[in-house]
C-alpha cells in the first residue's frame, strides 16, 4: 500500500450542546469529497465530549477504502481530555499517518473537490515544507463571503494567511514540537508559522483556494487572546530589529499608519529594512497615507478595496440602503 498523502485533523469538543452538528457534517462531508491522491484520514479529536457528540461522530467513522491497494479515505475518532482547543490539535497531530497535515476546525470546510489536490501536487514538485493558499472567508446563515488573499509577506503585519489553508509535512512539523502549549491565547498558530520561517522553512503559496473558514467560529468571533500577535512577532523577530512591543502593535493590521504621524512610521520602515519584503509593504502604506509630511485621504481605489475586504458586497450594500435611509429622514 502506498503513502498515505493527507491528514485532516479537527479537534472538537461538545458540538451538540454548542448547536454546531450540522457545521461538523459539512466538514466531514467536504474532508470526504476531497480527491486526494494517494488518499486522506480525517482526524477527530475530541477533547473528551459528555453531550452526545461521540455518538454522532462515531456514525462517520469508517475503514480505509481499498481501492487497487491504495488507500482513498478513512475517519478516525481519538477522544481524550484537553485544556485547550490546540492540545487537540496537537493529540490529533500524534495520530497523523499522512506525508502532509492540515487543521480545519470543525466550522470550517474545504471548497470544491479537486482545488486541494492540486495544492499539493504544486507542493510536491516544489518540495514545500508549507504550502498555503487563499482562504473564503463566510458568516454562516448570511450571504456574506469574501476571498482573504493571503501572502506570507504580509506576517509582521497579521494578515498572512488563514491556518485552515496551511498544509505542513507532518515530519517538519512534528520537528517543532506543533503547537507551543505553554503560551496563552489562541494564536499559538502565528507563533508555529514564525518558528518554521524563522528556521528558514520553504514556504509556497498555491493559487487554489481549497478552504472556507466561518468568522463565527471561535477565533472568528475574537475568543481568546487574539491580540497576542504583537507578542509573539516581538519574541520571535521584534527584538532583534530593534522594535519595541507598541510598534510591533502598530504594526499589526497597519494600526500604527493611524495612530502615528509620518516619521514615527518612517523610524519603523528604517528598522523593517532588514527584511525588505515587510520593508516594502510598510512603505507602501506610507506613501498612501502620507505626502509631503502631512496626512492624506488614501485614494478612492484603495479605500474602497478595504471596505470590499472587511464587508463584502452584502455588507457595502447594506451600509448604502442605511445612509440612504438616513438622509430621506
Amino acid at each position: 500500500m502506498q503513502e498515505l498523502r493527507l491528514s485532516v485533523v479537527t479537534a472538537i469538543r461538545n458540538l451538540v450542546e454548542g448547536h454546531r452538528v450540522d457545521m461538523i457534517r459539512r466538514c466531514i462531508e467536504s474532508v470526504r469529497c476531497q480527491k486526494v491522491s494517494g488518499g486522506v484520514e480525517h482526524i477527530i479529536a475530541d477533547g473528551a465530549s459528555t453531550d452526545g457528540t461521540l455518538d454522532l461522530i462515531r456514525e462517520y467513522v469508517t475503514n480505509a477504502d481499498a481501492d487497487g491497494g491504495s488507500l482513498r479515505y478513512c475517519l478516525r475518532l481519538v477522544s481524550r481530555k484537553d485544556r485547550q482547543v490546540f492540545e487537540g490539535m496537537n493529540n490529533g497531530l500524534a495520530e497523523a499517518r499522512g506525508k502532509y497535515v492540515i487543521f480545519l476546525n470543525s466550522d470550517d470546510y474545504f471548497c470544491g473537490t479537486n482545488e486541494l489536490e492540486k495544492s499539493l501536487c504544486l507542493f510536491d514538485r516544489e518540495d514545500a515544507d508549507v504550502g498555503y493558499a487563499d482562504t473564503y472567508l463566510y458568516r454562516p446563515g448570511k450571504k456574506y463571503c469574501r476571498r482573504h488573499h493571503s501572502d506570507i509577506n504580509k506576517l509582521p503585519f497579521a494578515d498572512h494567511f488563514i491556518h485552515q489553508s496551511m498544509v505542513t509535512r507532518t515530519d517538519v512539523i512534528r520537528q517543532f514540537g506543533g503547537f507551543d502549549l505553554s503560551q496563552e491565547g489562541t494564536c499559538l498558530e502565528n507563533d508555529l508559522t514564525m518558528r518554521l520561517l524563522k528556521a528558514n522553512k520553504k514556504f509556497i503559496r498555491s493559487p487554489y483556494c481549497f478552504c472556507a473558514y466561518s468568522l463565527d467560529g471561535m477565533t472568528g468571533r475574537g475568543i481568546g487572546l487574539r491580540s497576542r500577535h504583537p507578542d509573539i512577532f516581538l519574541k520571535h523577530y521584534g527584538t532583534d530589529m530593534g522594535l519595541s512591543l507598541e510598534e510591533c502593535i502598530g504594526l499589526r493590521y497597519f494600526k500604527g499608519i493611524s495612530d502615528w504621524d509620518e516619521s514615527k512610521c518612517r523610524v519603523v520602515l528604517k528598522k523593517l529594512e532588514p527584511h525588505p519584503e515587510w520593508a516594502t509593504i510598510w512603505h507602501r502604506q506610507i506613501k498612501l497615507h502620507f505626502k509631503n509630511g502631512r496626512r492624506i485621504l488614501p485614494p478612492f481605489w484603495y479605500r474602497a478595496k478595504c471596505r470590499w475586504e472587511v464587508l463584502g458586497l452584502e455588507g457595502i450594500l447594506e451600509s448604502v440602503t442605511r445612509r440612504v435611509r438616513c438622509s430621506m429622514t
